[in-house]
């Protein structure tokens, strides 16, 4: 059989369409990386008021959108679905929501005395500090008087807690049972534990895997193209041609 053989301006054009596709694939200097990852967010809610509403309350805690709950230990857990660093503040996007009932037709009401959902949740992180941000709507009868109560949220603020060690990848992040405290979302959402108020036996785990990725450089592509062009198309020949020159000044630093 035959030698095959490869034309130079074959050879070029193929080494110029790898170069320029990763200059076009490569991410934009103004957008916020994203960064791959696998891990879970953990979270009671309150477990004061699991025991309340779902145990003595003869209620239940319902899921959606992979979101999972633990009736032995009164924790939701929701999977991370990404992770983005913008000027230092991480942003740990949710996936799945929670949803907890509970004492049923209450005081003669008809329905669920306490109905609370939460999603599109996610957790920032500046430093060690951590805030975790949600929609939430409540429907129900007020304790005692049994009248009717509701609130709806928008990206509010849930809860806060700090981290024992700074975000620093590839490094995973793995830290349990960090103490929470009520924000603003908590407090209306619940009609309870006012803005600041530590809740007991109601730690969070943060969870993340940082994948492993690997990007060239600019000029490290180039060089790559350079030693292709070497190769198959005799660089000299190569480094005359006005296409190559023009796609290369791109990649070479200045």
């Amino acid at each position: 059989m035959p030698a095959t053989t490869t034309r130079p301006g074959t050879a070029i054009a193929t080494a110029i369409a790898l170069c320029s596709a990763a200059l076009v694939t490569a991410p934009s200097a103004a957008a916020a990386p994203n960064h791959p990852v696998q891990g879970t967010f953990v979270w009671p809610i309150s477990k004061g008021f699991i025991n309340q509403a779902v145990i003595k309350g003869q209620g239940q805690a319902l899921t959606e959108g992979g979101a999972t709950y633990d009736p032995e230990t009164l924790k939701f857990t929701f999977p991370i679905a990404s992770a983005t660093n913008t000027d230092g503040t991480w942003t740990f996007a949710l996936d799945g929501a929670a949803h907890v009932q509970g004492y049923k037709n209450a005081g003669g009401s008809s329905g669920w005395a306490v109905d609370v959902k939460y999603w599109d949740l996610k957790v920032q992180v500046q430093g060690k500090e951590a805030t975790l941000y949600g929609d939430y709507k409540l429907s129900g009868v007020a304790n005692k008087t049994y009248e009717a109560v509701a609130a709806e949220g928008d990206d509010q603020p849930l809860v806060t807690f700090t981290l024992d060690k700074e975000i620093a990848p590839p490094r995973d992040i793995m830290e349990t049972n960090r103490e929470i405290t009520s924000a603003i979302g908590t407090e209306r959402s619940l009609k309870h534990y006012p803005k600041g108020t530590v809740l007991k036996d109601s730690g969070v785990d943060l969870n993340v895997q940082f994948e492993q990725t690997s990007r060239l450089s600019p000029s490290a592509i180039a060089g790559i193209v350079v030693a292709v062009l070497g190769v198959v198309g005799g660089l000299a020949f190569a480094w005359t041609r006005p296409e190559v020159q023009a796609r290369l000044a791109h990649f070479l630093p200045r």
